[in-house]
């Protein structure tokens, strides 16, 4: 099992700074499994607490083109889930290696969109997903 570590950005309105580029590429073997761990700071840099305040959800979307409109459909979806140990700004997102199966190696998109107090707001831009093929061998 794999992992990837992400950065994400919450829009809080509290400084216009960001100390890091959100944007990560993620590369993901088809048919393995990846876990990915999200830690959520502020534009100013601070850890945005997940344990606190439990109406946050995260949820992480694959798709095959570049855009965040809703109409474009989703191949993947997954809720983050805050792990008991660890940071309490951490969450993390498992990609079974069962997923996006129908869908051929190649280049996909996701997004990680937060959704919080009824606004949505994107903690990973737009993206790019890369799936390359499987390693294993057919019996």
């Amino acid at each position: 099992m794999a992992a990837k570590r992400l950065t994400g950005i919450f829009q809080d309105g509290s400084s216009a700074f960001v100390p890091v580029n959100p944007r990560t590429v993620i590369r993901w073997t088809h048919g393995t499994q990846l876990t990915l761990k999200l830690a959520l700071y502020s534009p100013g840099g601070e850890p945005i607490d997940l344990r606190s305040d439990g109406s946050m959800a995260l949820t992480l979307s694959v798709r095959q083109h570049a855009v965040s409109e809703y109409t474009v459909p989703e191949l993947l979806t997954l809720a983050g889930v805050v792990p008991a140990g660890g940071e309490s700004n951490q969450a993390e997102f498992v990609i079974p290696s069962t997923a996006m199966q129908q869908y051929q190696p190649g280049r996909y998109f996701y997004g990680i969109l937060a959704f919080y107090r009824g606004e949505y707001d994107y903690v990973v831009p737009v993206s790019p997903f890369l799936v390359a093929p499987s390693t294993r061998l057919l019996p």
